[in-house]
């Protein structure tokens, strides 16, 4: 579990798991579904006019056949179209949870019907009675820019989220790489113990042709001894510098510092067999 939770923990530090959007284009592309030809050539024009790329087409089904093979910034949707209405092509968006900002225009609206489309996603419903050509540009850019604010926003709690989850796990990876020294600790500390003890009662025993063979094997316990002394080391040092990194300090709390007794020494500390008398 630990070598899986430290990668997940350095994927987040190095900054690759927060993703960022790239700068939105000047001209924002627009999706205008309408039935009706000369309010469908109007409208497109308007909004040609004011500089933004729009692919207008007559029916719901077009609409949906736009979705799936291309992206845009604002759809445009008639309520009531022959075929696939507007109403249906948000329940399609819905469902591919496609969130694209949506303005829904129509000819015969009623409170039940803004109540409906607003709840399906809509950022806007709009009586087409109501509508004036020149206020149009306003009214999407408004759209977009409020898409954009919401984007950021779950964008930014989405940030804050993986911090608290990487901080929890490193928090968890700290614990239990503490907890596993101070058990190495004890059982190292034992064993240099037991080492130097088992090397000097038994090296008097040892015959004087062997004696050069025994060190070399007692050395050998003592190179694993510090190498495995070495290894817990830096287990708390690469945990402590991650802490350091995710919360911009350099001193962490108490309950982290982690003193490795003089028993467990470094890789070229003098150990217990290279202490042998001959």
């Amino acid at each position: 579990m630990l070598p899986a939770v430290l990668c997940y923990i350095l994927t987040y530090v190095n900054g690759s798991i927060l993703t960022k959007h790239s700068d939105m284009p000047d001209a924002l592309r627009i999706l205008f579904a309408e039935d009706e030809a000369t309010f469908r050539l109007s409208v497109k024009k308007a909004l040609s006019d004011y500089g933004y790329i729009v692919e207008a087409v007559e029916s719901g089904e077009d609409a949906v056949a736009a979705l799936n093979h291309q992206e845009f910034d604002v759809i445009i949707l008639d309520y009531t179209m022959s075929g696939i209405s507007g109403l249906n092509v948000l329940h399609h968006m819905h469902e591919q949870k496609d969130d694209t900002p949506v303005i829904v225009l129509t000819g015969t609206g009623s409170e039940s019907i803004a109540v409906e489309v607003l709840k399906l996603g809509a950022y806007d419903y709009i009586r087409k009675e109501h509508l004036e050509l020149r206020h149009l540009p306003i009214i999407v850019n408004g759209v977009h820019e409020r898409y954009l604010f919401r984007l950021e926003k779950e964008q930014r709690m989405q940030a804050v989220r993986e911090r608290e989850l990487v901080a929890s796990l490193l928090d968890s990876f700290h614990d239990a790489t503490s907890s596993l020294a101070r058990l190495v600790n004890n059982s190292l500390a034992v064993l240099s113990l037991n080492i130097q003890e088992y090397a000097q009662t038994l090296l008097p025993h040892v015959e004087e042709s062997a004696k050069d063979q025994f060190r070399l094997a007692f050395q050998e316990l003592d190179r694993e001894y510090n190498l495995i002394a070495s290894t817990v080391k830096t287990m708390l040092n690469l945990s402590t510098a991650l802490q350091n990194r995710l919360s911009g300090t350099q001193a962490m709390s108490s309950k982290f510092d982690i003193t490795l007794p003089d028993q467990i020494g470094s890789p070229t500390q003098q150990g217990p067999a290279e202490k042998l008398q001959p």
